[in-house]
């Protein structure tokens, strides 16, 4: 879905840590050919070991710079997000999840 959009027009942009969501480097070259923006953080460099494990499991939607979706979004249907229930958020309030 995400790359018909971006074939389509749309902007999307997806950020993954240094791990990738467990995606591999096929679906991520297709993504990117689809004119899909993706960005890793945390990438591990010396500089940084001690910081190696800071990841985070949140998950965040926004579209169109007006509404922001967060929390309960997995890409797979066998995790369990019972304790992560979506909270939706329209006009300014979506300015502290930028």
């Amino acid at each position: 879905m995400l790359r018909e959009q971006a074939l389509s027009g749309v902007k999307v942009h997806i950020l993954l840590d240094w791990i990738g969501g467990e995606l591999d480097d096929a679906v991520l070259a297709t993504m990117r050919e689809s004119g899909i923006e993706i960005r890793r953080y945390n990438t591990p460099h010396w500089t940084n070991l001690d910081i190696l494990n800071n990841r985070t499991h949140r998950k965040l939607l926004i579209v169109d710079g007006r509404i922001g979706f967060t929390g309960g979004h997995s890409h797979k249907s066998s995790r369990k997000t019972a304790r992560c229930k979506p909270r939706r958020f329209i006009g300014s309030g979506i300015n502290p999840l930028r």
